[in-house]
């Protein structure tokens, strides 16, 4: 039973960057979008996530599918970062659960540093009100084990999912 959903820029997946889905990684590992849903998953919120629920070819029903993602959430964490901003794909996802829909968001920052150009863009705009929790600290020896990568969950990986969904579930 899906409860979230998370909303992303491939380019801020380390797991997208390393299955060649993008041509470039920006962000850190700690900070990647499908490790917070693994987290989320981990400490019992399951989240709605694109390559899981369409596939990585997704290309056939994105949209749709996409739309059925946000209908069903209760809840949105929106992974923003300039790349986010700038994609017409993320901008219309994040335009949809906002206005149309009137999710509740919970906004993970993922890229960026200082003041990013997200925060004074449409998306920006959309998302200023709601509540933020950082990833960009996040450092890789904190993040949880890479979903469907193969790695045995250690005692520290699942306390690491905990701490990040617990930092999402404080501002729900």
């Amino acid at each position: 039973q899906q409860l979230g959903m998370v909303s992303y820029c491939w380019h801020n997946s380390q797991r997208s960057f390393l299955q060649g889905e993008v041509p470039r990684l920006v962000g850190s590992r700690g900070a990647d979008p499908r490790r917070i849903r693994h987290a989320l998953d981990m400490a019992g919120v399951p989240c709605w996530l694109d390559v899981q629920r369409l596939g990585y070819d997704g290309a056939d029903g994105i949209f749709d599918g996409i739309n059925e993602g946000l209908t069903n959430a209760q809840f949105v964490v929106v992974c923003v970062s300039d790349e986010y901003a700038a994609s017409d794909n993320c901008r219309m996802e994040v335009r949809h659960a906002v206005k149309t829909l009137r999710r509740p968001v919970v906004v993970a920052v993922v890229g960026g540093t200082g003041k990013s150009q997200w925060q004074t863009s449409e998306v920006g705009l959309l998302l200023s009100g709601f509540p933020v929790v950082d990833f960009r600290d996040v450092e890789d020896e904190d993040a949880v084990a890479d979903p469907g990568g193969g790695e045995a969950e250690t005692k520290a990986e699942v306390e690491g999912a905990r701490g990040f969904a617990s930092k999402i579930s404080q501002v729900l």
